[in-house]
């Protein structure tokens, strides 16, 4: 049976109305929405990331700061070398890692890294978070007019 053309797009419709894409394969966005807690692993990397005092400083923890804010959650931050955060990412225990990633990390293949930032920066999402890595990549691409990322050269 041969469908016209025209009709194709209306028997698709109600196909896809129903998809909610992107999709977070373990609802982290949902997740962080609902128990007003984003849990974010950091790497010291100044100036991105500093670990001076009992909180972390830098470029990329007061964004993260900021994001969690919009998305009504606090931040629960854990420290650990780049090694310790990519296992304990792909095991779900951290919403989010930072630690001035570059778009060449070898830690991007596990992980769901958000659009590059600041020239050739990138925080890392846990694999198959899409919703939560679009949500941060829309926020990082708002700039500073929305109180994301200062200017280059600022840093």
């Amino acid at each position: 049976m041969k469908v016209p053309c025209i009709l194709l797009p209306a028997l698709l419709l109600p196909l896809v109305a129903g998809c909610d894409y992107p999709m977070d394969a373990d609802g982290t966005l949902d997740r962080v929405r609902s128990e007003h807690l984003m849990r974010v692993g950091v790497s010291e990397n100044p100036p991105f990331v500093v670990l001076d005092g009992e909180l972390p400083t830098g470029i990329e923890p007061a964004l993260v700061q900021k994001f969690a804010v919009q998305l009504g959650a606090r931040v629960e931050w854990t420290r650990g070398s780049e090694s310790s955060l990519a296992e304990v990412l792909g095991k779900r225990k951290i919403d989010l890692a930072i630690g001035g990633f570059m778009t060449d990390s070898p830690w991007l293949s596990h992980s769901g890294p958000t659009q590059p930032f600041l020239g050739d920066r990138v925080m890392l999402g846990a694999p198959g978070e899409n919703a939560f890595v679009l949500a941060l990549d829309r926020f990082l691409a708002e700039g500073s007019h929305s109180g994301g990322i200062p200017p280059e050269g600022t840093e």
